[in-house]
């Protein structure tokens, strides 16, 4: 997509970069709460040769945890 002053972004692209800053953010503190791999797992990120040969969990119950706080995290602001 472009904007109206000539710039490219790619809505997919910017979403999943978001994601990734802030599961990592300082700030909050994502960066000790989250563990890495879950959130390569919530990016769909591990299939890999080696990891999908030796490791076959899905880590659902962290990838919950990790969309719950991001989704409370997008609907802060928003009044329901």
């Amino acid at each position: 997509m472009q904007t109206e002053d000539g710039r490219y972004f790619s809505p997919y692209a910017t979403s999943r970069s978001t994601f990734k800053t802030w599961s990592r953010s300082e700030l909050d503190d994502n960066y000790k709460r989250f563990d890495p791999q879950s959130v390569e797992h919530c990016l769909l990120h591990y299939r890999d040769a080696y990891r999908g040969a030796y490791d076959r969990s899905n880590l659902i119950s962290h990838r919950k945890f990790i969309m719950d706080e991001w989704a409370k995290f997008l609907l802060q602001k928003v009044d329901l």
